[in-house]
């Protein structure tokens, strides 16, 4: 079975062009390219490159198929960095970029440091930093590049980081196991999976709320009705608890994650 992150492209390139799309902001290529290397580069370090205990026991086969390709993987770790550097000096917001990319990867190697028994605060957080880099990563870096206004940024940027929190709790739900075992505090090691999706589902039930909010753009609110329904169908999948007992199931949700791509082609459509 194949373990590399090409999946992590994809959702990172739709979670670009679809908040380009409901922006109707003009971004760039070098936006895209740097957003979709940097997301490759990240989760490759994390889930290829370096493992820890509950690896061994949640994903026994990556680890075993990471090791086998540790060289190569390597080499595509260092082949990412490049395209992301140069990618990143051609974005006409390059300071965000910079600061933006700093920041990702300073957060991943204290969470890497601390996700121990010893680091309960981060392993809390570790959900809320992840799903802010994707919203800094998707929203905030293109729409500052394409020019857009300061609250633009800052509204898409928030629906972004809750649009990926519950795909980001789903790993935790099913890999609940392996982290007790590395003593790693998560939200579901700590308030339990039954809670955890409440809360979810909670959060993905209140979606629709933000549609008042566009009610003086009937193409925004189609756009955002299109995209909705990819974090509703993430929602389902987390209730019923399937991503506990399939691979293939967050595996799905993985995919479901990248579904602002069909935001982007419902924008170019209409």
């Amino acid at each position: 079975m194949y373990y590399g992150n090409g999946i992590v492209v994809i959702v990172a390139i739709g979670g670009v062009v679809g908040t380009l799309s409901l922006a109707r902001a003009l971004g760039s290529s070098a936006a895209v390219v740097a957003v979709a290397a940097g997301a490759y580069l990240a989760y490759l370090v994390e889930r290829n490159l370096f493992t820890c205990v509950g690896d061994h026991v949640n994903h026994e086969t990556r680890v075993q198929w990471s090791i086998d390709r540790h060289g190569v993987l390597l080499w595509i770790a260092l082949v990412g960095a490049c395209v992301l550097a140069a990618a990143t000096l051609k974005l006409r917001a390059l300071p965000v970029a910079v600061l933006l990319t700093c920041g990702v990867f300073v957060c991943g190697y204290l969470l890497l440091r601390k996700s121990g028994a010893n680091g309960v605060v981060a392993g809390l957080l570790k959900p809320v930093l992840i799903a802010g880099a994707w919203a800094c990563t998707t929203a905030v870096l293109p729409l500052v590049d394409a020019g857009s206004s300061s609250a633009e940024v800052v509204a898409f940027a928030g629906y972004r980081f809750l649009y990926f929190l519950p795909a980001v709790l789903l790993p935790d739900l099913a890999d609940v196991d392996g982290d007790k075992l590395d003593g790693r505090a998560t939200p579901v090691t700590v308030f339990g999976s039954k809670s955890v999706r409440s809360f979810v589902v909670l959060l993905i039930c209140f979606s629709p709320l933000l549609l008042l909010f566009t009610a003086g753009s009937p193409r925004l609110t189609i756009l955002l009705g299109v995209d909705l329904l990819g974090l509703w169908l993430v929602g389902v999948y987390i209730w019923v608890g399937a991503a506990e007992s399939s691979d293939f199931v967050r595996r799905t949700v993985d995919v479901l994650a990248a579904w602002p791509i069909m935001t982007f082609l419902a924008g170019n459509a209409i």
